[in-house]
């Protein structure tokens, strides 16, 4: 580098280009300071490289070198006082207990001694904050101007265009009717200059359980979602190759294979499906289908495909609940094997007939497909639907539009409102969990809902002039109510990370409308019987639904506002949430058997779980027995409720596998926090802590393998207190004062072996037929525990039977919890 180029990079000017100095006779004597020491001659400077850093450093020598204040602050220099070097506050200030203040003499401006380093130390925690914030959640929103410090800003921050900042600006508007676009044409928003898109706490079976990483609900091998070993064959269950191949005609269910049950057979299924799910899903008229069915057995002539569709598949949902909720009659899911696969083969001819029996017949199928362990093939199912839906107009209002002559009576514009909704609320709902785009816009639609009314007061004559204001299927209703709720946390919160400021108000806002959709349930249900069971499970549904969405609207991992209060608040109201759904869970299982084993209540269980589990291990100050037994039991619960899933699911124990060990580690995490005179010293419980937190991070296939002896033994002495078919114990009663056990349940469990779920029964024990959802078929469990065909040594782990008598006994013993908070 030349010396032109070296002083062109110099900060200082070149004295060489300074206009000259006016000459004078007379010269200024030098005027000789301290720093005049030798070493530090002028000659030394000059042959110095221009280098800012040196000159600061030589500097710095000086003034250390000379006990000189270098500048005293302004109150010392008023009053002509002596200051002293202090970078807090001089010793005249301090003594006056005033803030010790220093006039620059370049700039002019004054600052508080320190406050620079303070200010520096502020700006290197905030850019530490900050990227740690862009490391977990990605760079800052457009809606923010690009920071002046260039050396310090994000390069995705950097590039976001005029686009993203105007799309996040109406992103921020929940209302639709002031959104203005951008004027700014940018062509296609390349990701460049598009937003971030997140993910939430579900990603379809996967929940985030937060300490523990994410947790697969749905990664089990699935008998009745199976793929075919080879592709060319006939293979008929509910996965998604065997699905698409009778969609395309690869395979079929000849008619003569079809085999109805008997007209009695069907008559009494179909009232179970009327009076138990019906309310759920509407999409046919009580009376007509009733009707409907005995024209199919009496004269089949005059039953067009659609509606003979939909009875074949209403018997398929049927026997698919009835094989997954009975053990005893597993077989029948062959059943519905074959039901469905006889309608799915006509799906060519009903997805392009424009009647009403065909879309009523279409929603039907989708909603077998909604009811399956794992997603499967319903969100394509949901979308083609809806695409069919919005193609013949049923998001339109039916009394603005032109119908065809059989549908302008009041029956069938009901019931065109109630197959939109029906299979609207499917797409949504799938949709989100899933994670997928949101192509529905509620502004271009203008249906009602359906009536609140009772189907006795809906005819082909019409409305009856008097009605009780009572409904057959507010359940329906207010699950669509529910779906733009849905649709704003998934556009709002989920796939968006906002600003704190944003993020609070958003949360706020949402959370006043879920508090509102879960009391106008109340409301709406004010002249009903509340002791009706179908009211009552309708209920728990309702709640149960609501502590879903707070737990995915106050989820730790889309909390963008990191304040401590604002942290614990949201923990709070996730874990009242979480108390709510096991509490429903507990209801719905003893009392009513009526829980909803798909893979949308499954991942909702799965995360209440994990939100529990690191609540419960955030836990550090000390805490009575009594606080302890209660989280003990609670973690019961929730293993409970696994083991339960795991038995109806037929995942080969998988849930109660991936948390066993998680709840250990955590409940001898609480013990040590225990205070009383026979509390575990910290020191000595944290390496049994660090063991167990090992072991509780090792792979699925490490905790799976289990020493045979030990399983043997625990084998026989479970045979040994048998006094049962089923190999249970007698009922004994719980003691009030029990010893901590590493176990989790052993407090809920008396007089098994560790790690032992099995809930026993009495011998001789009754059960009754309760009136609930689908208890006719399902309150009837066998001794014996036979799984589904294909897989006979599914449930053979000594170490992890399961009774499905705790929720059809009245007296069996469960590790019952408060029913937490009330909702509000």
């Amino acid at each position: 580098m030349d010396a032109h180029a070296a002083q062109s990079a110099s900060p200082y000017p070149n004295p060489d280009l300074l206009p000259p100095r006016p000459s004078s006779t007379s010269k200024r004597s030098r005027v000789h300071t301290d720093f005049d020491e030798p070493g530090h001659g002028s000659k030394r400077i000059k042959s110095a490289p221009e280098e800012p850093a040196l000159y600061s450093e030589n500097v710095r020598k000086k003034l250390a070198a000379t006990s000189r204040t270098g500048q005293a602050c302004d109150r010392c220099k008023e009053r002509k006082m002596k200051c002293d070097p202090d970078p807090i506050a001089c010793q005249p200030c301090r003594s006056k207990s005033l803030r010790c203040y220093t006039t620059d003499r370049v700039s002019g401006q004054s600052r508080e001694r320190g406050q620079t380093d303070r200010a520096e130390g502020e700006m290197n925690y905030l850019r530490d904050r900050l990227s740690q914030y862009e490391r977990r959640y990605g760079p800052l929103s457009g809606d923010m101007p690009p920071t002046p410090y260039t050396a310090f800003a994000s390069p995705s921050r950097e590039r976001c265009s005029t686009y993203a900042i105007s799309r996040v600006d109406v992103d921020t508007k929940p209302g639709h009717c002031a959104d203005i676009p951008s004027s700014q044409y940018i062509g296609w928003p390349t990701p460049d200059n598009s937003g971030s898109i997140h993910k939430g706490p579900v990603e379809g079976t996967k929940a985030d359980i937060l300490d523990w990483g994410i947790m697969d609900s749905g990664d089990f091998d699935c008998d009745i979602m199976c793929e075919a070993s080879q592709p060319t064959k006939d293979h008929f269950n509910f996965s998604t190759g065997s699905v698409l191949r009778t969609i395309h005609q690869r395979q079929k269910i000849p008619e003569h294979h079809l085999q109805l049950p008997p007209k009695k057979d069907a008559l009494e299924q179909a009232d179970i499906f009327l009076n138990f799910m019906w309310g759920f899903v509407p999409v046919v008229h009580k009376g007509s289908f009733i009707s409907l069915i005995h024209r199919l057995y009496d004269i089949p002539h005059t039953v067009s495909l659609a509606e003979k569709v939909q009875v074949v598949q209403m018997l398929a949902i049927i026997n698919h609940q009835t094989a997954i909720r009975n053990h005893s009659q597993a077989s029948k899911i062959q059943d519905s094997y074959r039901y469905m696969h006889y309608a799915l083969g006509f799906y060519p001819s009903l997805i392009q007939d424009t009647s009403l029996a065909a879309m009523q017949a279409l929603s039907m199928i989708l909603v077998h497909f909604r009811n399956m362990p794992k997603p499967g093939h319903t969100w394509t199912l949901a979308q083609e639907m809806l695409t069919r839906c919005i193609d013949q107009d049923y998001h339109r209002d039916p009394d603005k539009i032109d119908l065809p002559a059989e549908e302008q009576s009041v029956l069938p514009k009901e019931l065109r409102k109630r197959v939109f909704h029906v299979i609207l609320g499917i797409c949504v709902s799938t949709g989100c969990r899933l994670g997928r785009p949101a192509p529905w816009q509620f502004v271009h639609w203008d249906v009602p809902l359906p009536l609140p009314i009772k189907d006795s007061e809906l005819s082909q004559d019409g409305l009856q002039p008097q009605r009780s204001g009572q409904c057959d299927f507010w359940e329906c209703i207010h699950l669509a109510k529910l779906l733009p709720l849905y649709t704003e946390l998934h556009n709002y919160v989920l796939t968006v990370r906002r600003s704190a400021g944003d993020y609070v108000k958003t949360v706020a806002a949402l959370k006043t409308k879920i508090d509102a959709w879960r009391a106008d349930w109340d409301a709406c249900t004010q002249h009903e019987d509340k002791t009706k069971p179908q009211i009552v499970v309708a209920g728990l549904l309702i709640d149960t639904w609501a502590a879903e969405f707070l737990l995915n609207l106050h989820h730790p991992s889309v909390c963008t506002a990191r304040t401590p209060d604002i942290l614990d608040k949201n923990l709070d109201i996730c874990h009242k949430a979480s108390k709510r759904l096991l509490s429903n869970f507990h209801t719905l299982s003893k009392r009513y058997k009526a829980v909803d084993f798909s893979w949308h209540s499954t991942v909702a269980y799965t995360l209440g779980f994990g939100l529990t589990l690191h609540i419960f291990r955030r836990q550090t100050n000390q805490i009575t027995q009594e606080q302890f037994n209660a989280m003990k039991n609670e973690l019961a619960g929730w293993m409970s409720l696994m083991a339960y899933a795991d038995l109806v699911l037929r995942t080969e124990n998988r849930l109660q596998r991936h948390f066993r060990p998680l709840v250990e580690l955590v409940q001898q995490h609480i013990q040590v926090l225990i205070v009383n005179g026979s509390h575990t010293d910290r020191h000595s419980a944290l390496p049994l802590i660090t063991r167990s937190h090992h072991e509780a991070s090792r792979s699925g296939t490490a905790i799976k393998q289990e020493s045979g002896s030990n399983m043997m033994a625990d084998t026989r002495r479970i045979q040994e207190q048998s006094t049962t078919p089923n190999g249970h114990g007698p009922l004994q009663s719980r003691s009030s004062q029990r010893p901590y056990s590493a176990d989790p349940h052993q407090s809920s469990l008396p007089g098994l072996p560790p790690k032992s779920y099995d809930i026993y029964s009495p011998s001789g024990m009754q059960y009754p037929n309760l009136p609930t959802s689908l208890a006719p078929l399902l309150n009837d469990p066998p001794s014996s525990m036979s799984p589904y065909p294909a897989r006979s040594l599914q449930m053979q782990d000594p170490a992890m039977m399961f009774s499905p008598h705790l929720y059809t006994d009245a007296t069996a013993e469960w590790p019952l919890i408060p029913n937490g908070a009330p909702y509000s």
